[in-house]
């Protein structure tokens, strides 16, 4: 369970590891979808309707959807803002309201920042200003803050020096004069900007499970990315057959497929796990479907075996005719022939 400072909307706060979802499907189906998951009551204001029938926005297809490592609310909230659409209340009204800009309504979240939004001060500000440049080691430690990892700067971070990698010593430079811009990171969480400037600039955060904080260090060079399990929800595929494809496709990558639940267990690095899943997304697609149309006859007798036409013609029942459409009709029949029912 999710930890939140605070739920007024009592939404269910289960973290879901990755959600893709078929960029086919209506903008007001995968709404409705991640509000039922998030245990949220939504109705849609007027202008988003036609007649009380989903209108062109929401009828139009969603595109390209993956959330990872969040809640569906956090998760409809993101599409929401994506399609410039607002969560809100009318006046006197507790009903939680989908609708436009123009709808009026009171919002009920704050404005795009993530948990950025908890903090306040000039400190909160620069994170904002497209101007501003941040110095890394700063940016590191106020995110860290807000995002609720305690963290240790590794000495050398600030001073530089030598560092022995295998049987080379290397200079390392000091990060004292490298700065960062944070503010087109749009609303992504402290956590995720963290994640991002660490990458970019060759660092990593070193778990410590018996003082519970993470030393915040250079990578070492030439260490190969760990690997992350990720459990991936087919709708449509075959387990055993996206195994086989990915076993073929990502030999570096493990996986294992679990028929009983339509999953497949993907091990793999991070940067690796986003082109598997775009593979995934490609083969996980609905068969296409072919529309038989069919029509039931019955054979009726209408002549004997003289030629004489007969006064009630005799039927056989519906249950005589073969699964292919056609009538098993018995020899001397050549002159039976089909009235519509």
């Amino acid at each position: 369970m999710a930890a939140v400072s605070s739920n007024p909307l009592n939404v269910d706060t289960n973290v879901i590891s990755q959600l893709v979802l078929d960029s086919e499907l209506p903008l007001g189906t995968v709404i409705q979808s991640l509000a039922d998951t998030a245990k949220l009551k939504i109705r849609y204001a007027p202008e988003l309707l036609v007649n009380d029938k989903p209108g062109p926005i929401l009828s139009a297809a969603v595109g390209e959807a993956r959330f990872e490592q969040m809640t569906a609310f956090e998760a409809l909230v993101r599409l929401l803002r994506r399609n410039d659409l607002v969560m809100g209340q009318l006046a006197n009204s507790p009903d939680v309201i989908i609708g436009t800009r123009s709808s009026n309504l009171t919002p009920v979240l704050p404005e795009p920042g993530g948990d950025l939004d908890a903090g306040k001060g000039p400190e909160m500000d620069i994170f904002m200003d497209p101007n501003a440049e941040i110095p890394l080691a700063t940016a590191i430690t106020v995110l860290a803050r807000i995002a609720k990892m305690p963290i240790i700067m590794d000495p050398k971070l600030r001073s530089g020096g030598e560092r022995v990698v295998g049987t080379n010593v290397v200079q390392v430079q000091p990060i004292t004069n490298i700065t960062v811009n944070l503010s087109g990171m749009m609303d992504l969480s402290a956590k995720q900007r963290l994640t991002a400037i660490l990458d970019v600039h060759d660092l990593t955060l070193v778990p410590n499970s018996a003082s519970q904080t993470f030393t915040v260090t250079y990578k070492e060079p030439g260490a190969k990315e760990p690997l992350v399990p990720n459990v991936v929800t087919l709708r449509y595929s075959n387990t055993t057959n996206i195994q086989d494809l990915l076993t073929t496709t990502f030999p570096l990558a493990k996986s294992r497929a679990d028929t009983r639940t339509a999953s497949v267990l993907i091990l793999s690095t991070q940067k690796r796990y986003h082109a598997i899943t775009n593979f995934i997304q490609k083969l996980n697609t609905p068969t296409p479907q072919v529309l038989i149309e069919t029509r039931f006859r019955k054979p009726c007798k209408t002549q004997n075996p003289s030629g004489h036409r007969l006064e009630r013609p005799t039927c056989r029942p519906i249950e005589s005719l073969s699964a292919t459409g056609g009538i098993p009709f018995q020899k001397e029949k050549r002159r039976d022939f089909l009235y519509p029912s």
